[in-house]
């Protein structure tokens, strides 16, 4: 097996190299996937109370809210100015009073 694998290396490396790191990559985000669908399929996650530390993307996918519906809501109380994240619930409490 070593051998078969050394042999496609010295034939034609860059195509091993590219195959090897589309494996690394195809697992990496399987296992990334399979990790926050096991996550979020667990009913304690679901609908949970809000809390300060909580961020507004975790709320949003707790609650099954739309990412549009979310960022429209959230953009009135707090401009992103061109992020993608926001910071915990209490912190923008505390800066909206």
């Amino acid at each position: 097996m070593i051998a078969k694998i050394t042999a496609a290396f010295r034939h034609a490396p860059v195509l091993t190299g590219a195959f090897a790191l589309a494996v690394c990559l195809t697992l990496w985000f399987g296992g990334r996937t399979a990790m926050h669908a096991i996550y979020w399929s667990d009913p304690r996650h679901q609908n949970q109370d809000i809390e300060g530390w909580m961020t507004v993307g975790y709320v949003g996918q707790s609650w099954r809210v739309p990412r549009e519906v979310l960022k429209a809501s959230i953009d009135e109380i707090w401009p992103d100015g061109g992020k993608t994240r926001y910071p915990p619930i209490h912190k923008i409490a505390e800066h909206t009073g």
